[in-house]
């Protein structure tokens, strides 16, 4: 998304700020480059009105989220539940997993470890917030088949191992152990995709935000 602020002035000031900020004058017809300062001429009654665009110096640079699991990716809609599926939780991607490991998908904080252990949610350096829900209702679980390797407000770097669980108590007890991988902040960003289904191994780019 694109963002800009602008400020009127006079043909002396615009004349001074150019010498520091050297940009042609644009037509307002024309679209200036993302991250240029430029100005933009209307006529007012015969008479010149600059207006300086800084344009594009709010816009938030792409990030991307790598792979917390080793298994196949699949669309969230494929997800068989309707609140993950839906995006009402965030948007994202989920990973039917072959190994009980979680990695760090970015250098962030862990901001939550939920007390049964099934999910948890971290914020990235720079900003995006994401949830890592390992299984559907395996809240119900209270913990037993998992390992927190990890403490809130731990700082980690990408590939971190965070949890361990045991894949085969979970199947044993009849959960699916499909693992939604969220984008709780989605609503800050102008698109959230998943980049990959299939095979999926630990650090491949799974969701790109823009």
């Amino acid at each position: 998304m694109n963002f800009y602020t602008n400020c009127e002035f006079s043909a002396d000031i615009a004349d001074i700020l150019r010498e520091y900020f050297p940009n042609e004058k644009l037509q307002p017809t024309d679209v200036p480059e993302n991250g240029r300062l430029v100005f933009l001429v209307e006529k007012h009654g015969g008479t010149e009105c600059y207006t300086c665009f800084f344009y594009g110096l709010f816009q938030k640079e792409a990030s991307e989220i790598y792979s917390p699991l080793k298994g196949t990716a699949i669309s969230l809609e494929e997800v068989k539940d309707p609140t993950f599926a839906s995006g009402a939780l965030g948007k994202g991607m989920a990973v039917i997993p072959s190994e009980g490991l979680v990695k760090a998908p970015f250098d962030g904080t862990v901001t939550m470890v939920f007390d049964t252990l099934h999910a948890l949610a971290l914020t990235s350096d720079d900003g995006v917030e994401v949830l890592i829900h390992i299984g559907i209702n395996t809240v119900e679980l209270k913990g037993e088949p998992y390992k927190a390797l990890v403490k809130e407000g731990q700082h980690v770097s990408r590939g971190t191992p965070l949890m361990e669980f045991d894949m085969e108590s979970i199947r044993e007890k009849g959960y699916d152990l499909t693992t939604p991988v969220l984008v709780t902040n989605s609503a800050d960003y102008e698109n959230v995709a998943c980049e990959k289904t299939g095979e999926i191994g630990y650090g491949e780019p799974v969701i790109r935000i823009s």
